[in-house]
């Protein structure tokens, strides 16, 4: 099939910084592959954003940590519909060590209602993470529902498929390390393993 989708070229290490009250829809996300960006979209800052039906991704099958960073200081966040794939750290010869598709909910400024609907979200570390790091505050009102939480067999090692030289750092599929008020309900998670710094679980819940 064709794909009809606009796109968006991140040329920004740090990721492409959001605007308050928007809704970007039906885009494709990607980054220069010569700009080492390490995420793709930074909503600190900014409050009611909505991504709707919106594909985000690495360029060619390179490594990057974040899609979208929900770090600090932004409130009424949405991912819905959209179709975030690819995100990994390459395990020993790698730039990064950990990867995620959506997370954050770090700093001295609160993230705080976020939702996070209808996704299908691949990453080799964690899929969905908040916390993590040291914190002033915790993240606050999140919704998680009806998401699909995948990480493909090829990325493991003795799969059919597999062909890195190297495996991405697997870790967990949701990982909670801080939150108040966090619902997930009706998610699907598949695949995950150990062999890493981590035995590799479905819900890992680690208050830090």
């Amino acid at each position: 099939p064709a794909k009809l989708m606009a796109t968006l070229v991140v040329r920004v290490p740090s990721g492409s910084k959001i605007g308050d009250h928007t809704r970007f829809i039906g885009l494709e996300w990607v980054s220069d592959p010569d700009a080492h960006v390490a995420r793709l979209v930074s909503t600190d800052g900014a409050d009611h954003v909505i991504f709707d039906r919106n594909w985000f991704h690495p360029p060619d099958g390179m490594e990057m940590n974040k899609g979208i960073g929900m770090i600090k200081d932004n409130g009424f966040i949405a991912l819905i519909n959209s179709y975030l794939s690819g995100f990994q750290c390459v395990s020993r010869t790698g730039t990064c060590t950990d990867s995620s598709a959506v997370g954050g909910g770090n700093g001295e400024v609160t993230v705080s209602t976020l939702k996070i609907y209808n996704n299908f979200l691949e990453a080799a570390g964690e899929n969905i993470l908040f916390g993590g790091v040291e914190s002033e505050t915790n993240p606050t009102d999140i919704e998680i529902r009806r998401n699909h939480l995948f990480k493909p067999l090829i990325w493991r090692e003795g799969e059919p498929g597999y062909t890195a030289r190297n495996p991405p750092i697997v870790k967990n599929l949701f990982e909670l390390k801080s939150g108040i008020r966090v619902l997930f309900e009706a998610n699907l998670l598949e695949n995950c393993w150990g062999g890493f710094t981590q035995t590799g679980f479905a819900i890992l819940l680690t208050p830090k």
